[in-house]
């Protein structure tokens, strides 16, 4: 029970501090608000005398009241209106901070840590639980403000014109309202259930639609349709439960806004025909009956709210509460010094599967330089390390001062391209691009015959993650990116892997040029691209264990280089390595 009452509070504080920077906003809303239930108590009361003066025939007072009514009813009107305004800029500027501090918590958090949640699960709790959230905060939020001061104002002045019936109105409220708070209870649990069920269908039809050659391609579409079948069985199921509790008690949300008139209305005629309340009285007194009613209900459902998104604010918290990445395993090399990279001991596992182990190795400034060795000993890993991805378990990485300061380019095996065109892909992050520089990396990268063969060249889409383009074109355009930012250090995983022997012999010659005042390094099973290298640093058992040019390492017969390349140099030096 403590557990969900701080569950709640620890939402509304979450909400809190996204509404008190509104300061604007929220005053202007409380402000609004006050207007509001001061114009419905008063509209009531001049009700009232509006009925007494009717009788009485009094013209005179007839017609004072009416203009005060109208007033009211023109104040009340703007003060709606206003309310709205305020409601709708509060909401849009919450939900818009809310979701540039999501996407910012996202970008900040280690590779490891996103890693750890699948795409699809991410992009469910962004469709799903943060839009709640946003709905909540930007809705709730302010018939949080609205109801208390409605119920509070109100109940005061029924209970000053008649207090026995103002008790006799809402004996049962306590109870309807213990009723209905039970029921929101059982719909929040399973709304719970739901929003796991709904994060796993999500993630599975992603998974789908990423898959669907292998699918086709291994005749599984059977098998994947009663997966995702009994997925979204569970989502239905879930989510008809949690419905199945709100409509039990929808009616209890009708007795609390229909008992408290019919009450009125009942008794209140037997107190006005005796005497003790006038007619104009108790038709004030039905109009107000909704301004108490309706606070309760909403206090109910603003609290069934708080439950429901404490549940949506797990997955959320668990995305934006990741304190700050800071590369601090990473230090700078001084200026002078002639190391551009340099591992000192360094351990890294992903989870207990150790990739790493006391690794040692310094490379020089400027120059070409390869990570060789069989698939599986870490080259990927050491340029994930140095581009700051992950924190090492144990050890120190040293990367030179300037190279920190301007940035590292960095081509992966994914190749990944964003939306956008190939133009934009290729300059991507930097603003105002010069379309000549542009052209010069795609030019360097033989990217630039086959841009200038689509429909709109460099302007042309590139669909998502690049599906019109071909393998080897889109790692073309990644190694075109990674020269467009003229880094002084490349990093590149098998960035010819995709592309023919001719277009990677033009590349690597073009690798080589640019060496000569930048420091690359690349991993690579290519021998063609290999023995290019100024220095080869060779992988074996989580450390490097050998390093020098090919020439030198191929002398070694007994090494561990010369093992693993000689059968692919005797049936074809330009092979690819096996």
């Amino acid at each position: 029970m403590n557990k969900k009452k701080s569950s709640i509070s620890a939402t509304a504080r979450w909400f809190w501090k996204y509404g008190k920077g509104r300061y604007f906003h929220v005053l202007g809303i409380i402000m609004c608000i006050g207007l509001i239930t001061g114009g419905n108590i008063l509209r009531a009361s001049v009700l009232d005398k509006l009925i007494t003066v009717s009788l009485l025939r009094d013209t005179e007072q007839l017609l004072v009241i009416i203009v005060t009514l109208i007033a009211i009813v023109v104040v009340g009107l703007l003060a709606n209106s206003f309310l709205a305004l305020f409601k709708t800029h509060f909401g849009a500027i919450t939900a818009a901070n809310i979701r540039k501090d999501f996407f910012s918590s996202l970008l900040k958090m280690p590779v490891s840590k996103i890693e750890s949640h699948s795409s699809g699960a991410i992009i469910s709790v962004y469709n799903n639980e943060l839009n709640k959230i946003i709905s909540l905060i930007s809705g709730k939020f302010v018939d949080a403000l609205l109801q208390p001061i409605m119920f509070i104002g109100v109940s005061v002045y029924m209970l000053i014109i008649n207090w026995k019936l103002y008790l006799i109105c809402y004996a049962l409220l306590p109870l309807v309202v213990m009723i209905i708070n039970k029921l929101s209870k059982k719909s929040a649990s399973y709304a719970t259930k739901y929003y796991e069920k709904i994060g796993y269908a999500n993630e599975l039809s992603k998974e789908c639609i990423d898959g669907i050659t292998e699918i086709k391609t291994f005749n599984l579409e059977s098998s994947v349709i009663e997966r995702c079948k009994n997925a979204f069985d569970d989502v239905l199921f879930y989510i008809l439960k949690s419905e199945k509790y709100d409509a039990i008690s929808l009616p209890f949300w009708l007795l609390n806004f229909q008992l408290p008139k019919i009450m009125c209305i009942l008794f209140g005629g037997f107190l006005a025909l005796n005497g003790e309340m006038t007619v104009g009285e108790l038709v004030a007194y039905v109009q107000l009956t909704l301004y108490v009613s309706q606070p309760a209900s909403a206090v109910v459902d603003f609290i069934d709210s708080l439950r429901q998104g404490s549940v949506a604010l797990k997955g959320i918290r668990g995305i934006m509460d990741v304190e700050e990445f800071t590369e601090i395993q990473i230090k700078p090399i001084g200026k002078t010094k002639q190391e551009a990279i340099s591992f000192n001991n360094v351990t890294f596992a992903y989870g207990d599967n150790t990739v790493l182990k006391n690794c040692n190795f310094t490379i020089k400034r400027n120059g070409f330089n390869v990570l060789a060795g069989a698939s599986g000993q870490g080259k990927s890993t050491i340029l994930s390390l140095i581009c700051g991805l992950y924190s090492v378990t144990s050890g120190e990485i040293k990367i030179a001062e300037e190279y920190i300061e301007k940035g590292i380019a960095y081509v992966s095996q994914d190749n990944v391209l964003f939306p956008g065109t190939i133009a934009e892909n290729i300059a991507f992050g930097i603003e105002n691009p010069s379309f000549s520089e542009i052209q010069e990396a795609a030019i360097a990268a033989k990217a630039h015959d086959f841009i200038c063969q689509l429909p709109k060249s460099y302007n042309t889409p590139v669909g998502e993650r690049g599906q019109i383009l071909s393998g080897g074109q889109r790692q073309r355009i990644a190694i075109a990116r990674a020269f467009f930012r003229k880094s002084p250090l490349i990093l590149m995983d098998e960035p010819t892997s995709a592309i023919d022997t001719e277009t990677e012999e033009q590349i690597v010659k073009m690798l080589l040029s640019l060496s000569k005042e930048s420091t690359l390094l690349v991993s690579s099973h290519r021998l063609s691209t290999i023995k290019k290298a100024d220095c080869i640093y060779v992988l074996q058992g989580a450390s490097i264990v050998e390093c020098g040019t090919h020439e030198d390492l191929w002398s070694n017969n007994k090494g561990v280089y010369h093992s693993l390349y000689r059968k692919q140099i005797e049936v074809d030096s330009g092979g690819v390595a096996v």
